[in-house]
């Protein structure tokens, strides 16, 4: 009998990244929650894959420095 690859339930937690902890709601899908804290201009932030809303997250930091 060959083995089959297990996949996790989604939505799934899979990183915390300045603040935000990010999680996988579709195959596609990734959405960035503010953690423990509050602002005015916070907003959630979604792309398609990990790597691009790691770089929105961290646009969305450096913005504010602005």
């Amino acid at each position: 009998m060959l083995a089959t690859p297990q996949t996790q339930a989604l939505p799934r937690t899979i990183d915390r990244y300045l603040g935000f902890e990010i999680r996988q709601l579709a195959e596609d899908t990734f959405v960035a929650f503010p953690q423990g804290w509050s602002h005015p201009a916070v907003v959630l932030l979604e792309a398609r894959d990990l790597p691009t809303l790691r770089k929105r997250v961290w646009a969305w930091w450096h913005h504010l420095l602005d």
